[in-house]
């Protein structure tokens, strides 16, 4: 007896169905074609991050700090400019921005279901963090905004990458990108607090290893920033400071801060309510 239900044949006295219709091809494109397409796909991403950039003036108030070295600022962005010069640093924090969100593209996409959804959901964080203005001029100033957004895209993408992974390889960058980000900009200090949480997640499937897990996330951010530290107070001795503390009180809540009566004798006092 046989059976006919839209393209598919039953055959009850032999067994499962069988399909009529041509399967689908799982094949996939040759590996060449798949690495070309993914450069292509980053050099476009490069370059419109470089056309989006906004023509604004390079210098802020606050660059000569950071071009002097001064003794309140973290080591890593003076670094930078060191190395490579204001004009090429200033050049290459577009592409270092739009490379960090073209390789979260793609670990996005590792991770999540494959589907058009998710692909028009992922096509569109890239564009509106690539084509949003206000991120973009930082983009062509020398402070450290720029590096500090890379970087945190970049922890960003480690931790989908560890999640996905659960590996030690993807604990270890976590770190050392925590560590490279408290470097440019001292509130990234903040960070330290998730790579821990970072580890919960994956609890259950870190049997066996949890201890060396705890390690590789925590020891490179916190060698990083011991290193960073000393380099600073070798360099400038007693007058090294950090900005770190005024930040993390800034952003602890609302504060209101109000003028007290000025004083020809005393600094202006600032009353917190």
């Amino acid at each position: 007896v046989i059976e006919r239900t839209g393209g598919v044949k039953r055959f009850p006295l032999l067994g499962p169905r069988v399909s009529l219709r041509p399967a689908l091809s799982k094949s996939r494109l040759p590996c060449h074609v798949n690495s070309y397409s993914k450069i292509a796909i980053a050099i476009l991403c490069v370059a419109y991050s470089i056309l989006m950039l906004p023509h604004v003036p390079s210098l802020t108030p606050d660059s000569q700090s950071y071009i002097a070295f001064a003794p309140m600022r973290t080591a890593g962005y003076p670094l930078f400019l060191n190395l490579f010069g204001i004009r090429a640093a200033v050049a290459l924090q577009p592409v270092l921005y739009s490379l960090a969100l073209f390789f979260l593209a793609c670990e996005l996409l590792r991770s999540l279901t494959a589907g058009a959804r998710h692909v028009v959901i992922v096509f569109l964080i890239l564009l509106t963090c690539m084509g949003n203005p206000e991120l973009n001029k930082y983009h062509a100033m020398v402070m450290t905004e720029s590096l500090s957004m890379t970087a945190l895209i970049w922890f960003l993408c480690v931790i989908v990458f560890f999640l996905r992974t659960a590996s030690i390889s993807a604990a270890v960058m976590a770190s050392v990108v925590v560590g490279l980000a408290s470097a440019i900009r001292p509130s990234a200090y903040a960070l330290l607090v998730t790579l821990p949480i970072m580890v919960l997640f994956r609890w259950k499937a870190l049997a066996g290893r949890r201890s060396v897990m705890l390690a590789a996330v925590l020891c490179p951010a916190l060698s990083l920033i011991v290193i960073e530290r000393s380099a600073t107070s070798a360099y400038h001795g007693a007058a090294a400071t950090s900005l770190a503390g005024r930040h993390f009180f800034a952003k602890a809540g609302m504060i209101e801060a109000r003028e007290a009566a000025a004083s020809d004798d005393a600094p202006t006092q600032l009353q917190i309510s």
